[in-house]
């Protein structure tokens, strides 16, 4: 019997050079795609705006904003502020006033202070005015935080601070070099959390004086 001839026929160069121009072109696209994709997604943003009031403990004709009690809303209108109250990341609002010197933080009960998302949870922190200040010299800050089923601080939603200055601050012989904070001063909020927000000199709380509700 004959041999059998097998037709062994190799790749054109031709064609060959088509088919690696080709592969290579397919491999950049997925590189370029991939490389683009890194870049194109944007990160959220969390951002809040912080909002002062400062109410004027004088009654009378004469107004007087010093050592008022203080009003600050921090409202989140972007993001979110996440796990909230979870001790894995610690919740830290410091205040300051810049022209003072004054400053306090809020910080974070031991243990964490979420005992169930879902509903507002708000406690208290006192502040020593001087160094030489007994308990009832102490003004008292509370702050209040909503928190969503999933321990966030929704857009939409405030964290809320109100500071309360004892009385023996707030007359008229307190003057001005003793005061802590008084009408269009601005308090600068600083949030440390897994989520942190840094509101300071112009995008601070202005607090804005009002007549005190009787």
């Amino acid at each position: 019997m004959g041999k059998i001839k097998s037709d062994v026929r190799g790749i054109s160069p031709v064609v060959a050079t088509i088919l690696l121009i080709a592969a290579t072109g397919i491999a950049a696209g997925v590189i370029i795609a991939y490389v683009g994709g890194l870049f194109v997604t944007s990160p959220t943003i969390r951002d809040v705006t912080v909002e002062g009031l400062v109410y004027d403990w004088d009654t009378g004709a004469t107004e007087n904003y010093l050592n008022g009690d203080v009003f600050i809303t921090i409202k989140v209108i972007s993001g979110g502020l996440r796990d909230v109250g979870d001790p894995t990341y610690g919740f830290n609002v410091a205040l300051s006033n810049p022209r003072t010197g004054w400053s306090m933080s809020f910080a974070q009960p031991t243990g964490g202070f979420i005992t169930s998302y879902g509903s507002p949870t708000t406690w208290t922190q006192q502040d020593n005015i001087y160094p030489a200040a007994t308990d009832g010299e102490n003004m008292v800050g509370t702050i209040t935080v909503p928190t969503t089923s999933a321990g966030t601080v929704a857009v939409g939603s405030a964290i809320t601070i109100s500071l309360n200055m004892p009385a023996v601050y707030q007359s008229a012989g307190v003057g001005i070099d003793n005061a802590k904070w008084k009408d269009k001063d601005t308090i600068n909020v600083i949030i440390s959390a897994r989520d942190s927000v840094t509101k300071t000199g112009y995008d601070g709380a202005y607090i804005s004086g009002v007549a005190y509700a009787v």
